[in-house]
């Protein structure tokens, strides 16, 4: 992709290549982990920076591998300056900062339309959007990050108002019609199916007796997950707008119910265990 230089700013003589081989070699560079260049196209130190992890994140790979070295996990701010580039984690002051995320202004990101982005962050810890709740992937071309990616969730749209799709009180749990941990929308630990049926977590027996009321008196359908299921389509297949999935992974069971072992006639021992166990 090709940036044209800030105007009145003087293009860099370097090539862009040349100078990220250069930057990253740089021995600072150890910051957040994503890739950010400014120098890309000839941009010069007063240019904005502008984000090109994916281009160059083969590269970077690769070039920081042959020598022998390891790929930086951090944050590449590179400035041009005449035919250098030096690698900087000088914070952005205010005008660039507002260049730098005002694309995450606008419906793809401002999930509730109050004017605050709900979406465009994505969590290296997690390996996911940030956000889980009202955020996901959903890659469009053009998009230079891993961030810009982490667009709302379909299942904020219209049409799902008055179903369990849209219903804010399985989305967000509030403690006053039942409590529940909020685990986001159901998919499965493979990423291959991703749906908008809200996805809950209650504690105690009291919870799931609250929850399943408020169901009945929905209307809605409820489906039981243990966890993050490879074949999620047992659980439900995102298909019924009416239905949410109860994920026992935070329950405990009564007494014997959560874990009892039970002697049998043959010497053998039979194991009990709560259903929202996983096994290691």
């Amino acid at each position: 992709a090709q940036v044209t230089a800030a105007q009145g700013a003087p293009p860099s003589r370097c090539p862009a290549r040349a100078r990220a081989a250069r930057a990253i070699r740089h021995p600072c560079a150890t910051r957040r982990p994503a890739w950010d260049l400014a120098c890309l196209g000839g941009m010069s130190s007063a240019s904005h920076r502008v984000g090109a992890r994916h281009a160059l994140a083969a590269f970077a790979t690769f070039a920081w591998g042959s020598s022998g070295g390891v790929v930086p996990q951090g944050d590449l701010d590179f400035y041009c300056q005449g035919d250098s580039c030096d690698v900087s984690d000088e914070v952005p002051n205010g005008d660039q900062a507002a260049l730098q995320h005002n694309w995450r202004q606008g419906a793809d990101y401002d999930c509730n339309g109050d004017g605050v982005p709900d979406c465009g962050d994505w969590s290296w810890a997690m390996g996911m959007c940030s956000n889980q709740a009202y955020c996901g992937s959903q890659w469009r071309l053009g998009d230079w990050s891993l961030a810009k990616s982490c667009r709302c969730r379909r299942c904020t749209d219209a049409a799902f108002h008055g179903t369990a799709f849209g219903d804010g009180q399985l989305q967000q749990p509030d403690g006053f019609l039942f409590n529940a941990m909020a685990w986001g929308t159901f998919n499965v630990w493979a990423d291959h199916l991703n749906t908008c049926a809200p996805w809950i977590m209650p504690k105690t027996d009291s919870d799931l007796q609250q929850v399943l009321a408020y169901a009945k008196s929905k209307g809605y359908r409820v489906r039981i997950s243990g966890a993050g299921h490879s074949a999620g389509g047992i659980v439900t297949d995102g298909n019924d707008q009416n239905a949410f999935v109860i994920s026992l992974a935070e329950y405990t069971a009564p007494g014997e119910w959560e874990f009892g072992l039970t002697d049998m006639p043959d010497g053998s021992k039979r194991a009990t265990v709560n259903a929202g166990w996983t096994q290691a």
